[in-house]
């Protein structure tokens, strides 16, 4: 018998989840590269922009969008032997992620 993987439900919810944290993401990097341009002067293409996403403290904090959409995609994957708890806790992770976001986006 083999060991119970994230169910296709599940499955289903974990890419809408992604989907839309990879759109809420896009628009965070984009408001916050505006605002680092505000300050710093523009940002000279793609590959700065990655160096400062991954090492400038202006953008620390999407981090934690980047890394729970990453986390999704090994779950998502062919190759993945993840349990149902981990899409469960990867599914509360997303709509904390998403809530969270949304009471700061409310508060400014």
């Amino acid at each position: 018998m083999s060991p119970e993987t994230i169910g296709i439900a599940d499955r289903e919810e974990l890419e809408r989840l992604r989907d839309l944290l990879l759109k809420r993401h896009k628009l965070l990097l984009d408001r916050e590269r505006d605002g680092y341009e505000e300050l710093h002067g523009p940002v000279d293409g793609p590959g700065q922009l990655l160096t400062l996403v991954l090492g400038d403290p202006h953008f620390a904090w999407l981090k934690q969008f980047s890394t729970l959409i990453v986390e999704i995609d090994e779950a998502l994957s062919p190759r993945s032997k993840a349990d149902p708890s981990v899409g469960d806790a990867l599914i509360a992770r997303a709509r904390e992620t998403l809530k969270r976001n949304e009471d700061v986006e409310r508060e400014t």
